[in-house]
């Protein structure tokens, strides 16, 4: 016979668990102030709420997921824009990020579709205006960057012109992803879709330098060597090999050597996709574009195969994180921005299976990788652009992404889950020394990946492995 005693104490360990959990949206904006809302996402997380026991998780969760949706959007007579954090203007690539987790769920709702198209339909506008720009302001008013060495022919439109080559491609690979998951074209109808691949396409050539350096060309006055470029702001040389040069990295630091290898296998991706949508689109009107960005994804891939696989001594065959065509490589990988070596099973799972990956992978969390630490918050991979004492709360949530050993992807999330301070967002980074402050406490790319994350763990059925999960 069950007794009065435990009922009262089952009842109120329920009513305790509800009061926990029922805080959780406590700490987002208000309902009017939020920027838009979407009954599919916030169904989403009243699932995660059945699903997970962990209540530090489900709060973190909710406010990663809907960060992007409470937050980022700004619509002017320009367009929609999704801005990235502290700043009143949108990067091509973090836009593309933050927008990611709502791709699966876009069809099921109307409104959220429309504002992701609109978005889509922008950033191909962005696209024509400065291919080279990797931020463009929202509105008037001076941008921090203006004092920067380079063309400013559209400097009332550009908030940064650094060159990264990843940055160029994400809204193509946006594009295509929209398209697959709600079948949607509408948003190739406008002639800023052909003419945002033309850029793309000619940029892209420039940049195989295959006859000079181009004209683009950055210097910043600054201290720091990873915001500016040598050699006038065209960077060390490069061997044109048909890989393209890049200026920057995907993490927003100045390459060392131009060909970045990350980079260089999404651009090829990105292409081929865009290759794919004009096929389907408009087979007979754009089939002059799509053999041109199917001949360059092929270029590109090959060139890959020939030279970014290069011999480590105690590594073997692993990819090279930056090459020259002269034969030089770094060997390194920096996870600090989601397209890396680490990450590249995460835009195309084959590479799971890739047995060049699988070193590359072991190299990458080894004493031979100049960028791995072991810390006290758990193991990562530090970045000039964080510092020697910081790692990159993104490198381990990659790790977790791209992982199938469920024992490092719960080490993973144990160290995400320590990370939370109260407020339910992502750190951009954390102390190797874990007594010291971490950076950025609230990063919109780091959120929406997180967000991510978590869902593909859900959807996949890993519940079980979320809930093992121990927060203090």
């Amino acid at each position: 016979m069950i007794k009065k005693s435990m009922i009262i104490a089952a009842l109120f360990c329920c009513l305790t668990s509800f009061a926990q959990t029922s805080k959780i949206a406590e700490k987002r904006p208000n309902n009017t102030e939020r920027k838009f809302r979407s009954e599919v996402v916030e169904n989403d997380i009243t699932k995660a709420r059945r699903d997970l026991k962990n209540d530090r998780l489900i709060f973190m969760y909710e406010h990663t997921l809907t960060y992007c949706l409470d937050h980022s959007f700004n619509t002017t007579k320009e367009g929609t824009f999704v801005l990235n954090a502290g700043e009143d203007a949108m990067s091509l690539r973090n836009s593309s990020v933050m927008l990611s987790p709502y791709l699966r769920v876009a069809d099921y709702q109307e409104s959220l579709r429309i504002l992701i198209a609109e978005v889509i339909q922008n950033q191909f506008r962005l696209i024509s205006v400065d291919p080279y720009a990797n931020s463009y302001k929202d509105g008037a008013g001076i941008s921090p960057n203006h004092s920067d060495e380079t063309d400013r022919t559209f400097a009332s439109k550009v908030y940064e012109r650094k060159w990264e080559l990843d940055n160029l491609c994400y809204p193509i690979h946006l594009a295509y992803s929209y398209w697959k998951n709600t079948r949607d074209t509408s948003v190739f109808a406008s002639k800023a879709w052909p003419e945002a691949v033309e850029t793309l396409l000619e940029t892209l050539k420039t940049q195989q330098r295959k006859r000079d350096v181009g004209d683009y060309y950055f210097l910043r006055k600054t201290t720091d060597a990873n915001q500016t470029k040598t050699f006038a702001g065209f960077g060390e040389p490069v061997y044109p090999i048909g890989l393209v040069a890049s200026s920057f990295r995907p993490t927003g630091d100045a390459t060392v050597l131009q060909f970045n290898i990350p980079a260089n296998f999404f651009a090829a991706q990105t292409l081929a996709e865009a290759a794919e949508i004009l096929t389907f689109v408009d087979p007979e009107k754009d089939k002059r574009l799509a053999s041109e960005c199917a001949k360059l994804s092929e270029e590109i891939f090959k060139a890959l195969k020939k030279y970014a696989v290069v011999k480590h001594p105690k590594a073997g065959k692993i990819y090279a994180y930056e090459i020259d065509g002269f034969g030089n490589a770094l060997m390194l990988d920096d996870a600090s921005s989601v397209v890396s070596l680490l990450s590249l099973p995460y835009f195309n799972p084959a590479f799971l299976s890739d047995g060049v990956y699988k070193n590359t992978r072991k190299f990458i969390f080894s004493k031979y990788n100049p960028y791995f630490v072991e810390s006290k918050a758990g193991d990562g991979l530090i970045s000039p652009s964080l510092g020697l004492d910081q790692v990159s709360v993104l490198s381990v949530i990659m790790r977790a992404y791209t992982s199938s050993d469920d024992k490092e992807i719960l080490s993973c999330l144990r160290t995400l889950t320590e990370l939370d301070e109260g407020n339910g967002y992502m750190h951009r980074s954390y102390s190797v020394d874990k007594a010291k402050t971490a950076r950025r406490s609230n990063s919109d790319f780091e959120n929406a990946l997180f967000a991510e994350l978590i869902t593909k763990l859900l959807n996949e059925g890993k519940a079980q492995v979320l809930n093992k999960v121990r927060t203090r």
